[in-house]
């Protein structure tokens, strides 16, 4: 893990990769377990 890995967080709800179990990159995007569950029950 680089030293710029420890400042990811989700793009949609601003939650550190410390905060939730899966965080999904993107290209210049990152979203989290929980925010993809959200979007699941739309």
């Amino acid at each position: 893990m680089s030293k710029y890995d420890s400042h990811l967080k989700c793009s949609f709800c601003g939650k550190s990769q410390e905060q939730v179990r899966k965080l999904i990159a993107g290209p210049g995007v990152y979203i989290c377990d929980e925010c993809v569950e959200l979007c699941n029950e739309i």
